[in-house]
């Protein structure tokens, strides 16, 4: 394997929905990152979200977000 040796400014471990929010996150503020994730196919052949908070929400709302999530999400009673 090649390897490009490269400088990060972060690098994050794993690319769930946790590390990728994070690294998006991280990028809208010019920070330059990198993922790392250790499964070589990634995390699109398994759900590692099956549901989401009422946090994340608000955080997807900030981001203009929500709206695409709620209408292509089923609620599920309190």
């Amino acid at each position: 394997m090649n390897r490009i040796e490269k400088s990060y400014d972060v690098i994050v471990a794993g690319a769930g929905p946790t590390g990728l929010m994070l690294a998006c996150e991280l990028k809208l503020q010019g920070v330059n990152v990198a993922i790392l994730e250790r499964r070589s196919n990634g995390t699109t052949s398994e759900s590692r979200a099956p549901g989401i908070n009422s946090r994340t929400m608000e955080i997807f709302e900030m981001r203009g977000l929500v709206n695409e999530f709620k209408s292509l999400g089923k609620p599920l009673p309190a």
